[in-house]
């Protein structure tokens, strides 16, 4: 759990420095980070939400560590299909 809570504190500030340089100028710089908090709070507030629903659904918490990795697996594959698209973009290591 020390792992997956510190990999998870890396988050904002790696989502933060990306969206100054995948903005498409420096007056969206505020958008894009705009955004990357909007879906960042909706993940907060529906997470737990779904996770309680799969638990009322089962009937019990037993299920909580699937959905839990469930979920950070389609994050981890959205970020290495997102890292091909900006490195076939040329926009990585910008």
């Amino acid at each position: 759990m020390l792992l997956f809570s510190s990999m998870g504190g890396m988050i904002p500030s790696t989502s933060f420095s990306m969206a100054v340089r995948l903005a498409p100028g420096a007056d969206t710089v505020s958008i894009v980070m705009g955004w990357i908090q909007q879906w960042s709070s909706l993940g907060q507030f529906a997470g737990p939400l779904l996770v309680a629903w799969v638990a009322t659904r089962i009937g019990g918490w037993s299920m909580t560590p699937v959905v839990t990795g469930t979920l950070a697996a389609m994050g981890m594959i959205f970020v290495l299909l997102l890292g091909r698209l900006l490195t076939r973009e040329g926009i990585r290591g910008a």
